[in-house]
């Protein structure tokens, strides 16, 4: 029965450790590769992202708060 609490908890703790084994390595970087990112993030517009929210919050899709019957699909 012990056995049965400890593996749960110890795989936890293995996934845990990892992450953060991977998380600390330095990972290559191509200057091509952030210059390209760099050019796609400063292509976002706040016209864009605005009009994004609009869409997400108009009547079509009535709200969807918790508890609603739109929410419960």
């Amino acid at each position: 029965m012990r056995n049965k609490r400890f593996f749960p908890f110890l795989l936890v703790f293995v996934c845990f450790v990892a992450s953060f084994i991977l998380a600390a390595q330095d990972l290559p970087t191509n200057e091509k590769d952030e210059a390209k990112l760099l050019e796609r993030l400063h292509s976002i517009t706040s016209h864009k992202l605005f009009d994004y929210v609009k869409e997400l919050a108009s009547e079509k899709y009535a709200g969807r708060l918790t508890g609603t019957e739109e929410y419960k699909a």
